[in-house]
């Protein structure tokens, strides 16, 4: 379970770069869920400066393995980052409401969730981040004071919901939420 809410965390993380506006950045091996080097403590020229946990030495062997699990359809951690990752980014290319910079802050009312709109010539997106470890819920109510409509749909998962009912979202769940 540790592990499956680290990977949720992960995507969570990629969800919202990848929607809440700007240009997003993925570190190199963020795709596939390659880890922190923190070997640059070790050199005096570098231990003063913490970006260089993330500039790691491409590490050639996991990204073999990435693609050999890919290949032969393994769940392996790594390929569900790197597939999931991959979906998202279609999904930006695929969704106007993420082609401009306009972005509004939700009152979900919810501490743990991060809600807001995304706008772009009169389209709408609605992105909803459970930032616990813990199942937490949103009214419905409050999306469609956002302007959302009676009836939306998931693009991330293909899951419809009505704003008449309770949100549940899951430990580290992201949504991204189209009118329907």
């Amino acid at each position: 379970e540790k592990k499956e809410l680290a990977l949720r965390r992960m995507l969570l993380l990629h969800g919202v770069s990848l929607s809440i506006g700007g240009i997003p950045l993925l570190y190199l091996g963020e795709e596939w869920g390659m880890l922190n080097d923190y070997d640059f403590v070790k050199d005096p020229a570098k231990a003063g400066d913490s970006r260089w946990i993330h500039r790691p030495k491409m590490q050639w062997k996991f990204l073999e393995e990435l693609d050999d699990h890919i290949k032969s359809g393994n769940g392996s951690i790594r390929s569900t980052i790197f597939r999931s990752t991959q979906k998202l980014i279609a999904l930006r290319k695929s969704l106007p409401a993420l082609a401009g910079q306009d972005m509004e802050l939700i009152a979900t009312a919810n501490e743990h969730i991060l809600g807001y709109v995304r706008l772009y010539e009169g389209n709408r997106l609605i992105v909803l981040a459970n930032f616990s470890d813990e199942t937490q819920e949103i009214e419905g109510n409050k999306l469609r004071t956002a302007g959302l409509g009676r009836f939306f749909l998931n693009v991330i998962d293909d899951k419809t919901y009505a704003t008449s009912e309770q949100l549940v979202l899951a430990p580290y769940q992201i949504l991204w939420l189209n009118r329907v």
